[in-house]
């Protein structure tokens, strides 16, 4: 399976039973959206395994999961520490206010007194604030934070445009010689 058509939904985090259960942490506030999967992948030396599920429930700070055929404590300890995949066709469909990361990496800057600053590379997940990752035309990194309304105005999916208003000076900081 080919890592560009996949979404990174998480990481195990650790064994849960005896019988090859494990604890996963998905990197979303909707995990339930996920509580019916019926399969996924997990990398493995830089391999996307498929695994079908056979039973997953919601924990308060995780996801217990049992695949199929991890039926020991040791087969599931070499899965802790690997991130867990989903093919983008496996993806719940997002809510029309909603966007998944992965749609909006690709998609044009555009600033408002700056006009069009890059394409967005990435977005670096924190735990009190996220942050875009723009790669500007001359091949520099502009990092801006993500404050909704206040920074980043508008989400464009059909023009694939996200419009901010920077703070005076910050793309500028990063753009000096």
């Amino acid at each position: 399976m080919d890592k560009d058509s996949c979404f990174e939904l998480g990481k195990i985090i650790r064994k849960h039973s005896f019988k090859g259960e494990v604890v996963a942490k998905f990197e979303t506030d909707q995990p339930e959206n996920y509580a019916e999967l019926e399969a996924l992948f997990v990398e493995q030396k830089g391999e996307l395994i498929p695994y079908f599920i056979e039973n997953i429930t919601l924990l308060p700070k995780g996801v217990r999961i049992k695949l199929e055929d991890i039926d020991d404590e040791q087969s599931a300890e070499k899965l802790i520490g690997n991130s867990i995949f989903l093919h983008e066709s496996m993806l719940p469909p997002a809510d029309e206010n909603e966007i998944f990361i992965h749609e909006m990496v690709g998609m044009q800057v555009v600033d408002k007194t700056q006009g069009d600053i890059g394409t967005l590379d990435s977005v670096i997940e924190g735990n009190e604030q996220d942050i875009l990752v723009v790669l500007h035309p001359s091949d520099r990194l502009i990092y801006i934070p993500w404050v909704d309304e206040i920074i980043v105005k508008e989400i464009n999916r059909e023009k694939r445009v996200i419009s901010t208003d920077s703070p005076e000076g910050l793309i500028q900081l990063y753009l000096e010689e």
